[in-house]
């Protein structure tokens, strides 16, 4: 079902975002498909029904390593200070693309710098720097042996990476 809708791959999105006020186009090169394919099929599914280019997707830098992403209009919603009044989410989420049913996690992708990731969804994240040990398996590990039963041991996906528009 997944290569009759999108072909083999690769699978690359372009996408125009607003960076410093400038307006820059990021291209982003998805993870091969037997690595991800929950991952990839959620995010080319967004894409594809239009929810990353109803106006600009908004970016928040995110304690500085990493710039998170959220389809538009997100950051225009009454309770972020803007006029758009209720959920921005409720479309992707009755067409089950507001987030990604389980976290899955390959080791030949990791989070390093430039990649992208979804914690839960609809919002992805790109790491500026390698984020391996912040939301990979060893965040997991670690938080397992400090016995923090508190948040889920998941690693988050990383399902993509930058290709161009990072220069």
């Amino acid at each position: 079902m997944f290569t009759s809708r999108y072909g083999p791959g690769p699978h690359r999105v372009s996408m125009i975002v607003d960076l410093d006020d400038t307006q820059h186009e990021v291209i982003i090169e998805l993870a091969p498909i037997n690595l991800m394919p929950h991952s990839v099929h959620t995010f080319l599914s967004q894409v594809s029904e239009g929810y990353w280019s109803r106006g600009t997707p908004a970016f928040v830098m995110n304690p500085g390593h990493v710039l998170q992403a959220c389809p538009h209009p997100c950051l225009e919603t009454k309770a972020m200070g803007g006029s758009y009044p209720g959920d921005p989410y409720v479309d992707m989420r009755h067409a089950g693309l507001d987030s990604v049913s389980f976290q899955e996690y390959h080791p030949e992708y990791p989070h390093e710098k430039y990649t992208i990731g979804f914690h839960s969804g609809p919002e992805f994240y790109i790491n500026l720097m390698n984020n391996t040990l912040d939301h990979g398996p060893k965040q997991a590990i670690l938080k397992e042996a400090l016995g923090d039963d508190e948040t889920a041991l998941e690693p988050d996906p990383c399902f993509g990476k930058i290709i161009s528009g990072f220069e």
